[in-house]
């Protein structure tokens, strides 16, 4: 009895070996796409944050430079430059720059997290100088510093 087989094909090992690294190398990929697109929101949102803190810093810079010293000293005790968190239309933020908030527009950039952020503005005058200290800190949602930029101004006036 001669019994034609054919010896061609897989065994069933074989495909559950081949199963097994397909799917070890599918894990692989995975695990670096997801660590690839966290890198990406981390760095995205470190940017956001930092161009967060250069328009603030430009727009108290501007509100600054065009006051007279004696303004400024009297803005600084008004609290014209100070930022309330609590005061933010649900946004977390409200910095406020001559008694004037800053318009959400400067957070949003389409990020989620940029609505947790918080800017804190320090402005200080120097004892026997003729400028200003000016600190702007973005405090990311974590409460981590996420942005700072530290200046002087001297009034033009």
């Amino acid at each position: 009895m001669n019994k034609c087989r054919s010896r061609k094909g897989f065994t069933l090992a074989e495909l559950l070996v081949a199963m097994v690294i397909a799917s070890m190398a599918s894990a692989v990929t995975l695990r670096s796409l997801a660590f690839s697109l966290q890198y990406y929101q981390t760095r995205s949102e470190d940017t956001s944050a930092q161009m967060l803190c250069e328009t603030v810093s430009l727009l108290v810079q501007d509100d600054l430079t065009q006051k007279s010293a004696g303004e400024v000293d009297d803005a600084i005790s008004n609290g014209d430059y100070k930022s309330d968190p609590e005061d933010a239309d649900g946004y977390g933020m409200a910095p406020m720059i001559s008694g004037v908030t800053l318009p959400n527009a400067c957070y949003g950039f389409g990020n989620t997290t940029a609505q947790s952020r918080k800017v804190k503005i320090s402005v200080s005058s120097v004892s026997g100088e003729d400028y200003y200290k000016v600190t702007v800190s973005v405090i990311g949602g974590s409460g981590v510093m996420a942005a700072k930029n530290e200046f002087t101004v001297t009034p033009l006036g």
